[in-house]
């Protein structure tokens, strides 16, 4: 096999959950340590460059990480492995956090490792929620990244923030580790699918190069904000853990302007008014970047602030050629429903003749039949009547 595999893969992962021994039948960490040495050797002598991921662990602190480190330093001129595999981590110190007894903290993993004197890099390649939540924590219960409902879905996007935040290096989904009821779901299970897919590339993209500082402190017990700095750059990525509770932040002290990008990575540049920057949380993540200051957040549901534009129309057209500009406006209103954009609508308020713009997607068209210079003005209004 590892002939067959020669120069197509660099990582190999030996074992699976080996602590549970639910897929070690022999449940013999001895012999599992002589395998994990003969597969090492095999593949290393065939591709030098190979790396190997063991164990697949998820208890933290178990007899078969023990052994596997004490052979690693009974016989240092060998290594036994590269990277520490690991499932399903949780946040903070010790073991059995989640209702049911599972899982190791990473911290616990990088204890072991350190009374060894060893440094491995601890990957999870299995990833769930490493805070509160993931498909091992009640479903019935408000979970970091569940949504507390009674069908909860797992949001991939906040496990990539959640597995940085407790400082896992690399992060590796499965197909069932989220979002299974999608497959059999009345909607386009492709197209859903697709847009998660696009929200943990966008997220990736927005946090690649970043460091995590800490957790967004003063929140509402149902929203979670993780702070990254990107060099002097401050990134913030907040959520709401509830489906169908969303609210309005008011950020200060950004110290720079603020833009928002959306799930799919959209971009919105917000507005700042008596230095406070208004926005909505609601159940996907969401990250603000391009400011420099640690932000002060605050929360509140009343009131009602009236829709802006974040889009920079397109000023020029050519006669005899159709002409499209999309409008688009930002509404910092919560809405009450998972996800759900403002329904605001737009109106041609003063245009030339044949000038045309569809109320709810904010496209604009035109073919212009002669040159000149036209004014256009444009209106976007919420459905509690406020405008620009």
């Amino acid at each position: 096999m590892a002939r067959a595999y020669q120069g197509q893969v660099r990582y190999w992962i030996v074992g699976n959950e080996i602590d549970g021994c639910g897929w070690w039948t022999p449940c013999d960490y001895d012999l599992y340590v002589t395998f994990l040495r003969g597969i090492s050797r095999t593949v290393r002598s065939i591709d030098p460059e190979a790396r190997i991921l063991a164990a697949d662990l998820y208890q933290g602190d178990s007899p078969v990480l023990r052994k596997m480190l004490e052979e690693e330093r009974r016989d240092p001129s060998f290594t036994l492995f590269d990277i520490l595999s690991v499932h399903y981590l949780e946040e903070g110190n010790g073991e059995g956090l989640s209702p049911d007894g599972c899982c190791g903290s990473i911290n616990t993993y990088r204890q072991v490792l350190q009374e060894y004197g060893i440094i491995k890099p601890i990957w999870n390649t299995e990833a769930l929620s490493p805070l509160r939540g993931g498909i091992h924590w009640k479903s019935d219960e408000m979970s970091y990244f569940r949504g507390g409902q009674v069908t909860p879905l797992l949001s991939p996007a906040k496990t990539v923030v959640g597995n940085l935040a407790v400082g896992a290096e690399k992060i590796f989904f499965f197909s069932y580790n989220y979002d299974q009821p999608l497959l059999s779901a009345l909607e386009n299970p492709a197209r859903t699918l697709t847009e998660r897919a696009l929200a943990v590339r966008a997220l990736a993209d927005q946090i690649q190069t970043a460091t995590y500082y800490g957790r967004l402190n003063g929140t509402p017990s149902f929203v979670e904000g993780h702070i990254f700095k990107n060099g002097s750059e401050t990134i913030l990525v907040i959520w709401s853990n509830e489906g169908n509770r969303d609210i309005q932040a008011i950020m200060s002290g950004t110290a720079g302007p603020v833009t928002l990008f959306d799930p799919l990575g959209n971009a919105y540049a917000l507005r700042e008014s008596n230095g406070r920057v208004k926005f909505r949380v609601h159940y996907e993540p969401q990250y603000l970047r391009g400011f420099t200051g640690l932000p002060s957040v605050t929360f509140e549901d009343d009131g009602n602030d009236a829709p802006y534009f974040v889009s920079d129309p397109i000023t020029t057209a050519v006669v005899g050629r159709a002409y499209y500009y999309r409008a688009e406006a930002y509404d910092p209103d919560p809405t009450g429903q998972p996800n759900a954009l403002i329904p605001v609508t737009y109106a041609l308020e003063q245009g030339p003749p044949g000038m045309q713009i569809d109320s709810n997607s904010g496209v604009l068209t035109w073919t212009p039949t002669q040159a000149g210079r036209f004014n256009v003005r444009l209106r976007v209004q919420d459905p509690q009547g406020a405008s620009a």
